[in-house]
């Protein structure tokens, strides 16, 4: 949070800079001045207009978390952590059914359970936490069309890097 505040100073700066810029130069009426400081003046413009498009076309257009209804069928295997092979990808299926159990194809080089119950855990306070039996962690990411399911395997006490991961994408149904 505290690096919002750096951007915040630098557009100010450059705001500031740029209208003095502007100002000396309609006072000594230097065009080329001129030119400078409305390109400096208005360069925090452009960036704050830049970040309200992008938070704009983000709530229109990334899907909001998915309830547990929209949670509910088949996905399929699209990356995972070194331990498991792209030739194994299609073997791969994470299937949650309707009566909060769930289903995962057994995964080479990866210990993982092959049935368990899973819930999206509200209480915890983020809106993507997802919980499952016998996984030590579970998310749901979106994006602009779907949204992900990421199984992370092994100890906590390993390193994050150190940990097998699996994310799954839902297959659209027709």
């Amino acid at each position: 949070m505290e690096s919002i505040y750096y951007y915040i100073i630098f557009l100010v700066i450059c705001l500031i800079v740029g209208i003095a810029v502007l100002a000396h130069s309609i006072i000594e009426k230097h065009k080329k001045g001129i030119k400078i400081g409305l390109l400096i003046t208005s360069f925090p413009f452009l960036i704050i207009g830049a970040f309200f498009l992008y938070l704009f076309i983000d709530s229109k257009y990334t899907k909001p978390y998915p309830n547990e209804k929209e949670l509910v069928g088949v996905y399929h295997l699209v990356g995972a952590s070194n331990d498991v092979e792209e030739a194994d990808y299609k073997k791969c299926r994470l299937i949650l059914k309707s009566d909060g159990k769930f289903t995962l194809s057994t995964i080479p080089y990866i210990n993982n359970c092959i049935e368990g119950s899973y819930y999206i855990d509200r209480e915890v306070g983020y809106p993507n936490t997802f919980s499952m039996e016998c996984i030590v962690e579970s998310y749901i990411y979106t994006n602009w069309d779907n949204f992900q399911v990421r199984l992370i395997f092994g100890d906590n006490d390993l390193e994050y890097e150190e940990r097998s991961f699996l994310v799954f994408e839902k297959i659209p149904t027709k």
